[in-house]
């Protein structure tokens, strides 16, 4: 299945310009087809040419002073989307992915979570009091997260202090309580037709995961263009983090697309030519 993918801009405009690397934009190829005044990539895979139509849209845009990147999947059978580590910091960044579901005729179904740290949940209290009330119903979008991120999370106003992090209106986000958390069991989500598979890569965080469908990884802070994710925080663990790259490395297609927490996609198997990180586990 072929799965589009469009770089959100800050000002509700869509554009086809990509921040990569000759390399990475070589990984991202083909064709280009203009959709009003937006622009639509599309993702090469390692899949055969499907005659159904396309299943998985998507789109993306760094978010917040940290330069996250915030993506939106769709499932375009059922039109069902979801939100990838929801961290825009102002109505205008989130209005942006709101605009792309709406304009699209998608339905924002759930967000899911690679893990808890600020710049990756910042924009989750914008989006509920945008589109939840405080009663639990039919209309609420689940937010998925690993329950070893739950002190994590709790911890978001105190870490928007220690780093001067500013979050439109108010740092306050739902409470744990509304969260629907995942274990080291839980091994698949699905978006209307689309199963993605849960990967489980703590060592940034206790609870990283990361989400892979159809050769394509959405990673956040585990595998990024030339590095991974930090491992010298209080919580982090640097010998998970070495078992999670192994595992992932021997296991995963090398065709596989990441798309990460920052910087631009790449994929593994550029990361395990020249990655300096990967070089030991293959």
């Amino acid at each position: 299945m072929v799965a589009h993918c469009t770089r959100l801009l800050q000002k509700s405009r869509l554009l086809l310009t990509q921040r990569c690397s000759p390399k990475a934009q070589q990984i991202l190829a083909c064709s280009t087809t203009t959709v009003g005044s937006a622009f639509r990539r599309s993702f090469a895979t390692a899949s055969p040419p499907h005659k159904k139509e396309e299943a998985l849209d998507m789109a993306y845009s760094p978010v917040n002073g940290f330069q996250m990147n915030q993506y939106v999947i769709a499932c375009t059978a059922t039109r069902q989307a979801a939100i990838i580590d929801c961290g825009a910091s102002t109505a205008k960044e989130l209005d942006a992915f709101l605009k792309w579901i709406k304009d699209r005729d998608y339905n924002l179904t759930a967000v899911w979570q690679t893990h808890a740290h600020l710049d990756h949940i910042a924009g989750l209290g914008l989006l509920f009091r945008d589109h939840n009330d405080d009663n639990v119903s039919e209309e609420d979008v689940p937010i998925y997260l690993h329950e070893k991120e739950r002190k994590i999370y709790n911890g978001f106003e105190d870490r928007c202090r220690e780093f001067g992090f500013q979050v439109e209106g108010s740092t306050n986000l739902p409470k744990d309580t509304r969260l629907t958390y995942l274990n080291d069991d839980s091994q698949q989500l699905s978006l209307g037709q689309l199963t993605f598979d849960i990967i489980q890569t703590p060592g940034h965080s206790p609870g990283h995961i990361g989400f892979w469908y159809d050769n394509h990884f959405f990673g956040g802070d585990f595998i990024m263009q030339g590095s991974i994710g930090r491992t010298d925080f209080p919580t982090s663990n640097h010998a998970d983090m070495e078992d999670s790259l192994e595992r992932f490395v021997k296991n995963t297609p090398e065709v596989t697309i990441i798309f990460p927490g920052h910087g631009p996609p790449t994929s593994l198997k550029e990361e395990k030519s020249n990655n300096p990180f990967l070089q030991n586990l293959q």
